[in-house]
């Protein structure tokens, strides 16, 4: 009941073969479903973050359903997308993915998509970037959503789960 912050991450994870988030909206939803009716009980007023995929399905089935504040639930949906094509892009660059700045929009996972306009390297907008930083040709940004989007996905092949993961990206040859 005094809780400030509550993070969502209850339900089953993707499984290996597995190629889209949405196979475990049934289960999820069922899971949010009694999650919710037990947080609403006691609070409506702690911050709510759901990590549970497929995390705009859930997110928003909680927030409408149990009519909770929309100022006070958040979906990390994106976010995670949004790192790691900061990564993709700052190995071909070779700089810090801090100095990466642009978003993935849409739905976590496969209807994701880049606004690519708003992309820039340390300032530099990413169509110019091959030339600032000496790359030996154009960012395929085909290839980096490819990347982006199938990056959970690879993880899972790797690993089995992606509770954590990371992968990492080198840095582009002189």
């Amino acid at each position: 009941a005094d809780a400030a912050i509550i993070v969502m991450t209850a339900g089953p994870s993707i499984q290996a073969g597995d190629n889209d988030r949405r196979v475990l909206a049934e289960k999820n939803i069922a899971v949010m479903d009694a999650v919710m009716a037990e947080i609403t009980r006691y609070t409506r007023s702690a911050i709510l973050i759901v990590v549970t995929n497929p995390v705009d399905l859930v997110t928003y089935f909680a927030q409408t359903k149990y009519n909770y504040p929309a100022d006070k639930i958040f979906g990390t949906g994106t976010l995670l997308d949004t790192a790691r094509m900061r990564q993709i892009i700052a190995s071909q660059c070779g700089v810090d993915s801090k100095n990466v700045h642009g978003y993935l929009f849409g739905e976590h996972g496969a209807s994701a998509f880049i606004p690519w306009s708003m992309v820039s390297v340390a300032g530099v907008p990413l169509d110019e970037a091959p030339r600032v930083f000496g790359l030996p040709s154009a960012i395929d940004k085909a290839e980096v959503l490819d990347e982006t989007k199938n990056a959970g996905l690879r993880v899972l092949k790797l690993k089995g789960y992606t509770s954590s993961g990371c992968l990492l990206y080198p840095s582009p040859s002189p």
